[in-house]
């Protein structure tokens, strides 16, 4: 006979759950019998980590949404120290919903199955961490790549991301500011480049965007504003001055 004990993990993976299985009174980390619909995945602390895996599942939204994208997942990367916010980003709340919470919605809406990236494989390698980490335990072949800290940007400029990604060959780049950044989209057949990125110590998205020779996705003009990172309490209390005018210019509508 098979059990599934479950229990919150540490407050900085809200909304997730670790696993254990146990099989005849002995304790059987590689067990998973009966549990078609879910992956079980090692962290560092060699406990699991129980998340539903199964597109339809995990987004009960998705089979009749007509923006489904098959084949492409949508990956948070949440694993940030906010060291100069001085708390974990994920859980600060904007408009009474998490940025967390906001940046699943966004995929979700765009119609990306979505995984968040708590703790990475590599550590200390900046956002490339979070690449590898992503396409070690997604096995799609193209992941759209979202940061938990920027809560405004539109639905529409992912969907245009994901049909720029035709016209190259491993990925293509927001770019604000003369600077490739998130949101991106990539494809698996980047990795041997993202190794080679690691193995130099090159860890800039700007380098690793230049060694795929990849596309860049530009704003519109006036909606900057919109892929601006959250990283500080001031820029926490723009943002949501921001929220509260743009949601005032919408009751109107």
């Amino acid at each position: 006979m098979y059990f599934l004990l479950l229990w919150p993990p540490d407050r900085q993976r809200p909304g997730s759950f670790k696993a254990v299985f146990a099989h005849s009174g002995k304790w059987n980390a590689e067990s998973s019998k009966g549990v078609s619909t879910c992956k079980l995945l090692i962290n560092i602390g060699n406990c699991l980590e129980f998340s539903d895996m199964n597109p339809e599942l995990h987004n009960p939204s998705l089979p009749s949404n007509p923006r489904f994208q098959p084949g492409t997942w949508a990956c948070i990367l949440a694993g940030g120290r906010s060291t100069r916010m001085g708390e974990p980003k994920q859980r600060l709340r904007i408009g009474g919903r998490s940025l967390l919470a906001t940046a699943r919605n966004l995929a979700r809406e765009a119609g990306f199955p979505v995984r968040t990236i708590y703790r990475d494989c590599v550590p200390h390698c900046g956002p490339l961490s979070g690449i590898w980490t992503a396409f070690e335990r997604l096995k799609t072949e193209s992941i759209i790549f979202l940061s938990c800290d920027m809560p405004f940007v539109p639905v529409s400029h992912l969907l245009q991301l994901h049909r720029t990604l035709k016209k190259s060959p491993m990925g293509v780049f927001t770019k604000t500011d003369d600077r490739p950044g998130f949101p991106f989209l990539l494809q698996r057949n980047c990795l041997p480049a993202l190794t080679r990125q690691m193995e130099e110590r090159q860890y800039a998205l700007r380098d690793f965007s230049r060694k795929l020779n990849a596309n860049f996705l530009s704003p519109k003009s006036g909606s900057e504003f919109e892929f601006s990172n959250i990283n500080t309490p001031a820029e926490l209390a723009e943002a949501r001055r921001y929220q509260r005018r743009s949601a005032r210019l919408d009751s109107h509508d």
